[in-house]
């Protein structure tokens, strides 16, 4: 029996995706002497997309880059 995965992007069901390592940006706060410091930090996941989902990912970086 195949295993199945779940496409991140639009939640339908397939057997072969594509992997795609995405870095995802957010501000979290570091409590120091009764203050707050925002510290940027990044994260790398592993998504599974779709092939839908996966060629409109390039189609948007294209736009973005030129």
């Amino acid at each position: 029996m195949a295993k199945a995965y779940g496409c991140d992007a639009c939640g339908i069901t397939m057997t072969d995706p594509y992997e795609a390592k995405m870095k995802e940006f957010y501000v979290a706060g570091v409590p120091d002497y009764g203050t707050v410091v925002p510290s940027n930090t990044k994260i790398k996941k592993k998504v599974h997309l779709c092939d839908e989902c996966y060629h409109a990912l390039h189609e948007i970086a294209k736009g973005v880059s030129g």
